[in-house]
């Protein structure tokens, strides 16, 4: 049996494919939603490494034009005025820093949390997406209205942002030609790190639709997964008595309303408190000369201490559980010495 990325090392070693690429593949493999396995695939087409190639390429015409006019100076010859050359370079040296920027972004964002937004159709979750990420969701008071997955990021606090995804509209009772298919638009809510439960607050079955998301999360095995139960369209409510049994039967719910901001506060107070509940601090040690492992662990921690022995680097990180867990699975170097929850 072939080891672990074997197929990969060799195609990188048999030129198939390049650094970039052979990193891709594992971050497909480790990737928690489709906005992480999006980014990885098109690393994995080979845009980057074109793009470089092509700059690259511009890069030495330039050059050897330049080179030409030294080496020919006392021709009457003009292979490029200064002038040119320079727009040429600055305009390379421009895309390169969009690249740089792009790519420190895009590795930014792998490292985050994900936090997917559940609950039946037409219970406001594309509201609350555009609520809380100012996000432009098309929303409509349609049981298909919302067929795909948004993502947006979402700052919950000046050091905490998550991706946040809305996804189509839980379906009661769907035909069976259709499982397969909804439950492709359902990984947000499979690999998600905190569910977001929508329940139409003032619908007069709402605890019924409440129940049949439960049931759903269940087949699902999405049960266990931490979830914040949120009663929106508390505007829109007439007969209070209705919160008040609700939350005698769910203390952790809150009543909010996407459309006018009531209990948003709250909510993002909560997932902030969730977030940090969740990091933990952790000793581990790397080999000192992986820096593709270091740069991954540097940007997905706070550094609180390190010393080299040998040639391991033995680090004490301040991290979540959920990016620590990543980073195992994607870089199997790392030891892990000890853990344990954050003040």
């Amino acid at each position: 049996l072939a080891d672990p990325g074997e197929f990969t090392l060799r195609a990188y070693l048999n030129g198939k494919i390049d650094l970039s690429q052979a990193e891709a593949v594992a971050e497909i493999v480790a990737s928690g939603n489709r906005f992480q396995l999006a980014a990885a695939q098109k690393l994995l087409e080979g845009k980057l490494c074109r793009t470089i190639a092509g700059l690259r390429g511009q890069m030495l015409d330039i050059l050897s034009l330049i080179e030409a006019g030294l080496d020919f100076s006392t021709e009457d010859i003009e292979f490029v005025t200064r002038q040119n050359a320079f727009e040429t370079i600055t305009s390379i040296a421009n895309r390169l820093r969009q690249i740089l920027s792009s790519n420190i972004h895009c590795e930014q964002m792998l490292d985050l949390p994900a936090v997917g937004i559940a609950g039946l159709g037409n219970a406001g979750k594309s509201s609350l997406l555009n609520a809380l990420t100012d996000a432009d969701v098309h929303v409509a008071d349609n049981l298909f209205a919302t067929l795909d997955t948004r993502t947006r990021q979402w700052q919950v606090a000046d050091n905490d942002t998550v991706l946040l995804s809305d996804t189509v509209g839980f379906v009661r009772d769907l035909p069976h030609h259709l499982v397969a298919s909804f439950r492709a638009t359902l990984e947000e809510t499979i690999n998600a790190d905190l569910l977001l439960h929508v329940a139409d607050l003032s619908h007069h079955a709402v605890e019924r639709h409440i129940a049949a998301v439960e049931t759903v999360l269940d087949e699902l095995q999405c049960g266990d997964k931490p979830t914040i139960l949120l009663l929106n369209k508390i505007d829109r409510l007439e007969d209070p008595t209705i919160l008040q049994v609700l939350q005698a039967a769910r203390p952790d719910a809150l009543a909010v309303s996407a459309r006018t901001g009531q209990g948003l506060d709250r909510l993002i107070q909560d997932v902030h408190r969730r977030l940090r509940q969740d990091h933990v601090v952790t000793e581990l040690t790397v080999d000192c000369r992986d820096g593709a492992t270091l740069s991954a662990i540097y940007r997905a921690s706070k550094l609180l201490e390190q010393r080299v022995d040998s040639n391991r680097l033995h680090l004490k990180l301040a991290i979540s559980s959920t990016a620590l867990r990543r980073l195992i699975e994607t870089y199997p170097d790392i030891q892990i010495l000890s853990r344990e929850p954050a003040d």
